[in-house]
């Protein structure tokens, strides 16, 4: 029996992902397997959103701070989070 399978580009897909790694600021190889990923969906014609969050290691850095933009074809939005609370260590422990 010999069959083929025509694979026809995605349409109509869209995809919201929201890995626990993925390349940031704090480490760009973070999660890159998750970024190759994404690429290869697009590339198939497929439509991405990838929403990712992790700590912000200023010492004075805003409680949230959001960056959206679009790479490799899809919409990376990137939500960094103050690592400390508080500056109490006990507090911040409680309230992380």
């Amino acid at each position: 029996l010999n069959r083929t399978s025509h694979f026809a580009p995605l349409t109509s897909s869209y995809a919201l992902w929201v890995p626990k790694w993925y390349p940031n600021p704090n480490d760009d190889q973070d999660g890159n397997f998750v970024e190759e990923h994404a690429r290869a969906l697009t590339a198939a014609g497929g439509q991405l959103a990838v929403v990712f969050a992790t700590y912000d290691p200023a010492p004075a850095a805003p409680l949230l701070r959001l960056e959206a933009a679009d790479e490799h074809g899809f919409r990376v939005v990137r939500t960094f989070y103050r690592q400390r609370l508080t500056g109490w260590g006990a507090l911040d422990r409680v309230l992380k």
